[in-house]
């Protein structure tokens, strides 16, 4: 590091007061970055996950400045350290788990993105980001983007077929409950969706939120799939039976 990290987290924080009354949060639309320095420019030399983070023009990284992403990669790199450092709205920020395909940073206590890497077509990379709200199973939402390596976002429906309500539901035949009954239980859902590290699979997780009573949560658990698994065929993304 040019500076020591003690000289760059102060004027981190100087940083973080002016950018505070200019932050506002919509997201996942495009926002543009300050100029990267050469030190930066040298270690996005390996397009990977961290490479992503340190450059992704997106807003929901506006919280993290690419001064503190850098640190925190620093961090990672010299010190072996996940550290928690301050984000452009006073609070705390982390690296969850850094691998060349994949990253997770905790922005918020409630918002987590992921950054995975995908082999897409001729040896070109395809970037997927997954922001969730919601750090709890029953109330967590994600949305999920693509983007090529240039950072261009991608049509999200040439890689996935987002999953249908009916898709976490598995109803015998001769079934009392059918499936218009679980809709009308289910007036609004939402679904969380994690990737991982070494693995191309993606899993998501029906969660019915605060909407679903107590005696209409017992009834769709006795049918509801824990999770689904899509499996990444090289150009897009297939819905595992």
């Amino acid at each position: 590091m040019r500076f020591s990290i003690r000289n760059r987290l102060f004027g981190i924080a100087l940083a973080t007061l002016a950018i505070v009354s200019v932050c506002a949060l919509s997201p996942m639309a495009v926002a543009q970055d300050a100029p990267e320095s050469d030190a930066v420019q040298a270690a996005d030399s390996v397009f990977d996950a961290a490479h992503v983070f340190r450059n992704l023009p997106v807003n929901v990284l506006e919280l993290l400045p690419s001064g503190v992403r850098s640190d925190m990669l620093d961090y990672y790199t010299e010190a072996d350290s996940l550290v928690q450092l301050p984000n452009a709205m006073g609070g705390l920020s982390q690296l969850k788990t850094v691998t060349p395909d994949y990253l997770k940073v905790q922005i918020t206590p409630v918002s987590t993105l992921q950054i995975k890497l995908l082999e897409g077509k001729k040896g070109r990379k395809v970037i997927m980001t997954i922001y969730t709200v919601g750090d709890s199973v029953p109330s967590s939402d994600s949305d999920i983007r693509f983007f090529s390596e240039d950072f261009r976002e991608l049509q999200r429906d040439k890689f996935i077929k987002m999953p249908r309500l009916e898709d976490f539901f598995s109803i015998p035949k001769g079934s009392e409950t059918t499936m218009k009954e679980i809709r009308g239980m289910m007036p609004f859902y939402t679904v969380k969706a994690d990737a991982a590290p070494g693995a191309d699979n993606l899993v998501m997780q029906l969660t019915p939120g605060e909407y679903v009573s107590v005696d209409d949560l017992h009834i769709l658990e006795l049918f509801l799939k824990p999770r689904l698994t899509y499996i990444w065929k090289g150009n897009k993304f297939k819905l595992e039976k």
